[in-house]
Order: C-alpha cells, then structure tokens, then sequence
C-alpha cells in the first residue's frame, strides 16, 4: 500500500493491532496497513487462517474495519485529501466495490450520512468547499450519486421538517427566520430542496405565495 495512513487513523490502528489482541481478521488487517503491506495479495494469505476469502467472518472483518477508518477520519465533520486518498486506497485493496458498504452496513453508512447532514445544516455554511466534501463523502462511501442522494435527502427531509414546523408554530414566519431557513438548506447543495408541502406550511403561515 502505497499511502501511508493519516495521522486521524493511527491511534485506532494502534489499537486494533496491540500484539496483547486475540488473533482476528480485523486485528491482520490493522497490522497490515500500519506496516504498509495491504494489498489484495496480503489480504488473501490472511484470510486462508480463517477459512478463506469466501468465509463469512472474513469479509464481515473487511467491511468492520473500513467503516472504522471512515469513521475516524469523519470525526471532525472533515475528509482531508491524505484521508481521501488512503480511504480510497485502502478500500481497493480489501476489494470493496460500489454498493458493497451499503449492501453489509446499510445502517452504518446512513447514522454516517445523518451526522454529516445534520452538521451541514447546523452550520449553515455555503461554499465550494462544503460541495466538495459531499463529493468525498459519496466517494468514501463507496455510494453512486443516486445512492447518495436517495440516502441524504431522507435525513434531510426530517431536518428541514422540524425546522419548518419549529418557526411555524406561531402563525408568523420573520425576515430573518426565513432568511435562516432558506440558508441552511442551501447549504444542503445538490442534497435538497424544499418539497411542495414544505412549501405549503410556509405560504399559509406567512400568508403569502412562498
């Protein structure tokens, strides 16, 4: 493996490969990337100890430990390009294709999704660099862009739901919590946009065509 892990990922790597450790799948495949030596090759060899590519505890190892490493490097609601670069890296030589991650982890790489799209949101930020990350992210993720979006846009949905029942509770809408409104979910990007219902709530508490 070409790419050396970024610092973000270390700690856990350590970690998983303590000599103390039982001898696991997910144990081989932490001391094979912290000593530079992953590849599909590598991966094979470990797996024969355990029964083979084929068996189940091997491929489910596989797919513990990217999910761990994109975690990590996610946990400052930032993918920096030594991150992306090792993720993508990594992910080639343990044989992880696209849809794979959804296909074994579907409900790791939505709470993944969620967190991200929350953050998004909350902060309400617009610039190409919030664009760029969704593009990392769906790529980290292994997902397609119908995947990404199908998958975002639910945890989308419910956000910008709560927020619009939260400032139409009274009838009124202001300036400045439509203006609020309005950036957040522009800060979603290609994620979302308001749907017809949405829209509706908004007009009949303003009164006016939204």
């Amino acid at each position: 493996m070409n790419q050396r892990p970024p610092e973000s990922v270390m700690p856990m790597l350590e970690r998983l490969a303590a000599p103390g450790l039982a001898k696991t799948p997910t144990a081989g495949i932490a001391r094979l990337t912290l000593s530079g030596e992953l590849s599909r090759v590598a991966i094979e060899d470990l797996a024969t100890g355990f029964g083979g590519t084929d068996d189940g505890r091997v491929r489910e190892s596989i797919m513990d430990f990217a999910i761990m490493v994109i975690r990590e490097c996610l946990r400052d609601h930032v993918l920096l390009p030594d991150e992306a670069d090792f993720i993508r890296e990594m992910k080639i030589h343990l044989g992880i294709r696209e849809g794979d991650l959804l296909d074994s982890r579907d409900e790791d790489v939505r709470s993944i999704l969620t967190r991200e799209v929350e953050r998004l949101f909350e902060d309400g930020r617009v610039d190409s660099q919030e664009d760029l990350f969704q593009v990392a992210l769906q790529e980290a993720l292994s997902l397609s862009y119908d995947e990404y979006i199908e998958l975002t846009r639910e945890s989308a949905k419910r956000l910008v739901d709560r927020w619009v029942a939260k400032i139409t509770e009274d009838g009124v809408i202001t300036g400045a919590e439509r203006q609020d409104l309005n950036r957040r979910v522009a800060a979603l990007g290609r994620v979302y946009s308001f749907t017809p219902e949405q829209k509706q709530r908004l007009a009949r508490s303003r009164k006016a065509r939204y």
